[in-house]
C-alpha cells in the first residue's frame, strides 16, 4: 500500500510540475516578434536567396512588388504587428501603412526602390481625423531609393496625422522632395538615419506642441534644407533637433512660420555638426519669419557663407548659446529681431571673402543681450570688418564682457541708439592694446 501511495504521490507531483513549466515558459522557444497568430509576416524579395523564400508568407517577382508588401500589411489584424522584408531588390510604388505595424528590412542589404512614373510617396501613412487614427508606426532598417531622375514628385516617408511614428536606422536617397515628412504629427522620432541626394532632408510641417525628435541623423548632399520645421497651417513648435551631422546644402536647419499665429517656436536646436552649406547662399542655421522663442545651442558650424541667421519678422525671443562657428565665408551671425540672448558663443576665422564687408556679429534688432562671446579672426584670411556691428535701428541692446579680437576696421560699431557697450576686452590686428570702440568700451 505504501508503495503505491508513493507512486500517486511522484505521478501527482509530475503534473503539477509539468503545468508550472508549461505556465512560465509560455513563449518559449518562439520568434523574438509577435507571437499571436497572423501578425507577423515575412515578403521574400524576387532576388533573396532560397531559405529566404522557402520561409516567406510572400514572395515578390520583381514588379509591382508594393502589392506583395501591402497584402501582408493588410492582413495584420487591427492590433498590429510586423512585417519583415528579406535581404533582396523590390521595385514597386507606394506602400501604406497603419496602426501599430513595423515595417522592417535587413539593413543595407535590403533596398525598396519607386518604380519610374510614379509621382507619389513610397511610405505614406494617414489618421483620418484625430492623432488616435494612426499610431506607433515604426519604419525601420532598409535602404529606400526614390528614383527622382525618373519621376515628378513624392517624397520617399509621408506620415501624417499621427502618434508615436519612428523612422530609424534607414538609408533614404534620391528622394524627389522631402527624405522624410511628418506632417501633423505628434511625438515622432526620426532616428539614426543617413539621408543623401534629395530636394530636403527631414520636414516637419504644421505640428503644433509635437515633441517630436529629430537625432542622431547624417544628411548629406541635400539641395535644399537638411531638416525643417515649417508652420503653414498650423504651429511647428516644441521640437527638438539634435546631435545630427548635417553636409552640403543651402540651409542646415531652417524654420519658417507662414504668420504670427501659425510660427515655428519653442524649438530646440542643440549639438548639431553643420558642414559646408554653401549652395547659394548657404547657412547653417536659417530663421526665417515668425521664427520665436527657439534655443539654438551647442551647434558646432564650419565652412558656410553665414553661420546663423534671424529673420527680423516675428522672430524674436531666441536664445542663442555656447555654438562653435568658424570658416565662414561671409557673416558669422546676422540677427534682425529683437529680445534675443546671445552669450557664451566662440566665432572664429570668420570673412574668408576678403573684401572687408561683412561681420562677425551683424546686429540688426533691439534689445538684444550680447555677453561672453569669444569673436576673433586670423590676420592672414583678410579681416572681417566688426566683430560687432549695430545697425540703424537697432537700439538699447547691451554689449558687455565679450572678447573681441583682431577686427579689420574696429571691434564694435554702434549706430543706434542707447546701446550699452562696456567691459569688453580685445586688441586690433597689430595686438597692441585695446580695440577702439563707444567711449566706454574697456
Amino acid at each position: 500500500m505504501s508503495n503505491l501511495l508513493f507512486s500517486v504521490r511522484v505521478f501527482a507531483m509530475a503534473i503539477f510540475i509539468s503545468v508550472i513549466i508549461a505556465i512560465v515558459c509560455t513563449g518559449c522557444g518562439r520568434d523574438t516578434g509577435p507571437t499571436s497568430p497572423g501578425n507577423h509576416y515575412v515578403v521574400a524579395a524576387s532576388n533573396s536567396s532560397v531559405a529566404s523564400k522557402a520561409q516567406a508568407d510572400y514572395v515578390c517577382d520583381g514588379t509591382d512588388d508594393h502589392v506583395q508588401i501591402q497584402a501582408a500589411i493588410d492582413a495584420l489584424p487591427a492590433v498590429g504587428g510586423s512585417v519583415v522584408l528579406s535581404e533582396g531588390n523590390f521595385v514597386g510604388e507606394q506602400v501604406v501603412v497603419k496602426s501599430n505595424v513595423t515595417l522592417k528590412g535587413q539593413g543595407y542589404s535590403t533596398t525598396y526602390t519607386l518604380e519610374s512614373g510614379v509621382n507619389e510617396a513610397i511610405i505614406y501613412g494617414e489618421g483620418a481625423a484625430t492623432y488616435e487614427d494612426l499610431q506607433n508606426i515604426v519604419i525601420e532598417s532598409f535602404r529606400i531609393n526614390g528614383n527622382r531622375f525618373n519621376v515628378a514628385g513624392g517624397h520617399c516617408i509621408h506620415i501624417k496625422r499621427a502618434l508615436n511614428s519612428t523612422v530609424r536606422d534607414m538609408y533614404i536617397y534620391d528622394c524627389y522632395d522631402d527624405a522624410v515628412r511628418f506632417e501633423l504629427t505628434i511625438r515622432g522620432h526620426v532616428e539614426h538615419n543617413f539621408i543623401q541626394w534629395s530636394h530636403n532632408g527631414v520636414t516637419l510641417i504644421d505640428s503644433t506642441f509635437a515633441q517630436n525628435i529629430v537625432s542622431d541623423n547624417v544628411v548629406y548632399a541635400v539641395e535644399r534644407a537638411s531638416l525643417q520645421c515649417l508652420g503653414y497651417t498650423q504651429e511647428c513648435n516644441d521640437n527638438i533637433f539634435a546631435n545630427n551631422i548635417l553636409r552640403d546644402g543651402e540651409y542646415g536647419v531652417y524654420l519658417y512660420g507662414d504668420s504670427n499665429t501659425w510660427a515655428a517656436a519653442g524649438n530646440i536646436i542643440m549639438g548639431n555638426k553643420i558642414l559646408y552649406h554653401r549652395v547659394n547662399t548657404g547657412y547653417g542655421i536659417y530663421l526665417a519669419q515668425n521664427s520665436y522663442d527657439n534655443m539654438i545651442e551647442g551647434n558646432f558650424i564650419n565652412d558656410v557663407d553665414v553661420g546663423i541667421y534671424v529673420s527680423s519678422d516675428g522672430s524674436g525671443g531666441q536664445q542663442i548659446t555656447d555654438n562653435y562657428t568658424s570658416w565662414t565665408y561671409q557673416d558669422g551671425m546676422i540677427i534682425n529681431s529683437d529680445d534675443n540672448l546671445i552669450s557664451n558663443n566662440v566665432a572664429r576665422a570668420i570673412s574668408r571673402e576678403d573684401d572687408n564687408t561683412y561681420d562677425i556679429l551683424d546686429l540688426g534688432g533691439s534689445n538684444n543681450l550680447v555677453t561672453g562671446n569669444l569673436f576673433q579672426t586670423h590676420e592672414w584670411l583678410g579681416h572681417h570688418r566688426y566683430c560687432i556691428n549695430e545697425g540703424v535701428g537697432a537700439d538699447n541692446n547691451v554689449i558687455m564682457n565679450n572678447m573681441l579680437e583682431d577686427a579689420g576696421t574696429a571691434a564694435v560699431h554702434i549706430v543706434g541708439a542707447n546701446t550699452v557697450v562696456k567691459e569688453n576686452k580685445g586688441w586690433v590686428t597689430e595686438n597692441q592694446g585695446y580695440a577702439p570702440g563707444a567711449p566706454d568700451f574697456c
